[in-house]
């Protein structure tokens, strides 16, 4: 909702606390944490911060890849 309305920075917030639930809950090799960095690496890509982006997205993409295999389609759109 926050990056809809154009509130980058408090999207980010949201996510990076969202990050350490997970986190917390559930540990970082899960979907759940992946699923959260891929959402967070939108709002770098949308910051026009390409680079963070580009390695959170790749974070994400690894994290799936080892938790749902490589022919999953969450893996494939990462």
């Amino acid at each position: 909702v926050y990056a809809d309305k154009g509130d980058l920075g408090k999207a980010l917030e949201m996510y990076e606390e969202s990050l350490r639930i997970a986190e917390a809950s559930v540990g970082k090799q899960t979907d759940c944490y992946a699923v959260t960095l891929h959402n967070m690496a939108g709002i770098f890509f949308a910051k026009k911060d390409f680079a963070k982006a580009i390695a959170i997205y790749g974070s994400a993409a690894d994290i799936r890849r080892n938790v749902l295999g490589n022919d999953h389609f969450d893996t494939l759109v990462s």
